[in-house]
């Protein structure tokens, strides 16, 4: 019975998740008390960004959610937060750390828009306030590591000021 579910579970996050036109709407949902933000449909989300990697949880994973505990504010939203009841269909894009110095909010936002979704994704904490630019700890999903470091390494060539270091494989 339960290999039936999972035939099911995964034929639903194809048909769901292929088009963006069929997201209902985003929302957030809570793993271990940390809120990804994910597309919703029915009682599945698509995590659209990269979980803490103590939690078990990947980028781009569909997981079964319950009704909402709550609402959290995005920009001027209300959003509404569901508590993950478990991981449906795991993603296989692995998760890696690095160290960056990123200079100005353009040079974050440049970063951020070198990596598609398709490809995989980055997040870096955004605070610019220290004029020192000291190192700040990101984290990437990439299906292929390979071409993340080649994308990485333009960057880096682009402004001798951006640094990317000690990229590591965390969640694989």
């Amino acid at each position: 019975m339960k290999i039936i579910q999972k035939c099911k579970d995964r034929i639903n996050k194809w048909r769901l998740f292929r088009r963006i036109e069929s997201y209902v709407g985003m929302m957030a949902v809570n793993i271990n008390g940390e809120n990804i933000y994910a597309c919703k449909k029915g009682d599945l989300a698509l995590l659209k960004r990269i979980p803490k990697p103590e939690s078990g949880y990947r980028y781009l994973d569909v997981v079964r959610i319950g009704e909402p505990i709550g609402k959290t504010l995005v920009r001027d939203d209300e959003i509404f937060v569901y508590e993950s009841k478990e991981i449906v269909f795991k993603s296989n894009i692995s998760t890696y750390q690095f160290d960056a110095v990123i200079p100005t909010p353009k040079d974050y936002f440049n970063l951020m828009a070198r990596f598609s979704a398709p490809m995989g994704r980055i997040d870096v904490p955004f605070p610019f306030n220290d004029p020192e630019f000291d190192l700040k700890k990101g984290f990437g999903a990439f299906k292929d590591i390979n071409q993340a470091k080649l994308i990485l390494e333009k960057y880096v060539k682009d402004n001798q000021d951006r640094q990317i270091n000690n990229i590591s494989l965390i969640a694989g």
